[in-house]
């Protein structure tokens, strides 16, 4: 529901340009199929949410704010369709455009963990081979030398202290 309820609500405010008046007949299609696919992802995020596999506290703030953004879009859908008012739908479309946003923000710190957005920046990480070369390979313990940094580098972001998928951790040799 992203992309669709986010271009609809530019799209109201791009028809205040003439030149992009020939826009208008889209944005009530944009908005249901926005509305219908938030509604789905509510209840398709509420099932997977039953797994136990993401911090409660933040899929409880996803998951209401889910929410709240299926109710604005039915809102502001029927604003639109119904021509109740051209400004107050413009205006719910800003604070749609917020809701999405923050709810959207949380959905990647749950998929992908808390530091997703600056995680592309961070030019130590993913810098080389996941393990590094032992120097004495006749001395080097397996699990330290060999299987932690791979661990590290490969699983702890979905498998670690912070996320738990599938419940598996890998962080420790106890949990594994």
């Amino acid at each position: 529901p992203i992309g669709i309820l986010l271009l609809a609500c530019f799209f109201q405010w791009l028809i205040l340009v003439n030149k992009f008046v020939f826009l208008q007949p889209a944005i009530p299609a944009m908005l249901f199929w926005g509305m219908l696919s938030a509604i789905g992802s509510c209840i398709s995020g509420y099932i997977l949410s039953q797994s136990g596999d993401y911090d409660a506290e933040l899929v409880t703030k996803h998951q209401w704010l889910g929410i709240i953004v299926a109710v604005a879009s039915l809102v502001l859908y029927l604003l639109y369709q119904f021509s109740i008012g051209e400004k107050a739908a413009r205006w719910a479309s800003l604070i749609l455009i917020v809701l999405v946003s923050i709810t959207g923000h949380l959905g990647g710190s749950l998929t992908h963990g808390s530091g997703y957005l600056i995680e592309g920046f961070n030019k130590e990480e993913h810098k080389g081979p996941a393990i590094k070369p032992i120097a004495n390979v006749p001395e080097a313990v397996l699990y330290t030398d060999a299987i932690q940094p791979l661990f590290q580098a490969r699983c702890y972001n979905c498998h670690g202290p912070n996320k738990k998928k599938g419940k598996l951790r890998l962080d420790t040799p106890e949990f594994i």
